[in-house]
């Protein structure tokens, strides 16, 4: 009975409207590695409660699960507010909205990893991702 507001959430996430630079997603990720490391967190424990409440259901349960369900909603309106756009509840994965020659592109950032250096096309998603360019990133230092 996991809550799909939550996840729904997710998908709306980074409404904001923010364009980073390659530096600027780095600047941003101390913050945000934190807020999404609770995101997968919170997103783990309402998964097993709810496969514990569809075997036992209670009042109890129910009543966690809305607790938690809240404490999501709230980390991901905390990404959203950032500009980041959050992509998996499960393994942490983030764009930051760029810029490159004239294009919309998006910063990719997955929990674990130790700084912001992939982007893929706006329609290709994870299995796009490629290295930041060091010309792209180098031309944002010089900005």
């Amino acid at each position: 009975m996991p809550s799909s507001d939550a996840t729904s959430r997710a998908a709306a996430s980074g409404t904001r409207r923010r364009v980073f630079t390659p530096r600027e997603a780095n600047l941003a990720l101390p913050l945000v590695r934190r807020i999404v490391a609770d995101v997968v967190e919170q997103y783990r424990e309402l998964l097993a409660l709810a496969q514990q409440y569809e075997r036992q259901p209670s009042p109890e349960l129910k009543d966690e699960i809305h607790t938690i369900d809240d404490r999501l909603r709230d980390l991901i309106e905390e990404i959203g507010d950032i500009g980041v756009q959050l992509k998996d509840l499960e393994v942490g994965l983030v764009d930051f909205p760029a810029r490159a020659n004239g294009h919309d592109i998006l910063l990719c950032w997955k929990l674990g990893e130790p700084a912001v250096a992939f982007w893929h096309d706006c329609n290709a998603g994870f299995a796009g991702r490629q290295s930041i360019p060091e010309h792209f990133a180098a031309s944002e230092r010089s900005a």
